[in-house]
């Protein structure tokens, strides 16, 4: 799997790099990019063979490319609850932005945003207020899973959401 022409780049205040993983038609093995990550399958689960070509260039990958996300392990995904397919996954660093691209260069510098963090980057997190009837005042909590928000209003509004992968946060509940 080819890894095209290589742009070092500086990350400078106020601009988000972009890595573009280069995509061809029907691959053996391809990168899903999903902003802040990319996860890597291969079109057979046991080519082994395609997975270690693919590792191999990432490793001779130059140090400011390599700088800009970190591999995520199979073990690490299943500990997290990601992409069950996924042979390993990239978690772009701060700063940095992950998507799909046919052609051009391997790295863009833009300004914006994105979604797709793993969960352990505490630069995404934000904050969650909660008011009204069947709420308790006051109360402060150090973090709540995203997935959590959900089952909270429903539970609130007097149904459940039984398929949801979250759970009511009941110590914000009266």
């Amino acid at each position: 799997m080819p890894i095209a022409g290589q742009e070092i780049i500086k990350i400078y205040e106020g601009t988000m790099a972009v890595v573009n993983v280069l995509r061809k038609e029907e691959p053996v093995a391809k990168f899903q990019a999903a902003g802040g990550s990319a996860f890597f399958h291969l079109k057979d689960v046991n080519d082994k063979a395609t997975l270690e070509k693919v590792r191999k260039k990432m490793a001779f990958l130059p140090n400011d490319i390599q700088q800009m996300f970190r591999i995520v392990e199979r073990t690490e995904l299943d500990k997290i609850g990601a992409d069950p397919h996924a042979s390993f996954a990239l978690a772009a660093a701060n700063g940095v932005y992950i998507q799909d691209a046919n052609s051009g260069k391997l790295v863009n510098i833009k300004k914006g945003g994105a979604h797709g963090y793993f969960p352990d980057s505490k630069e995404i997190r934000t904050g969650f207020i909660i008011a009204g009837a069947g709420v308790k005042a006051g109360i402060a909590l150090d973090s709540i899973n995203l997935e959590d928000v959900a089952p909270t209003v429903a539970r609130i509004l007097g149904f459940q959401l039984p398929q949801a992968d979250g759970k009511p946060v009941i110590q914000v509940l009266k």
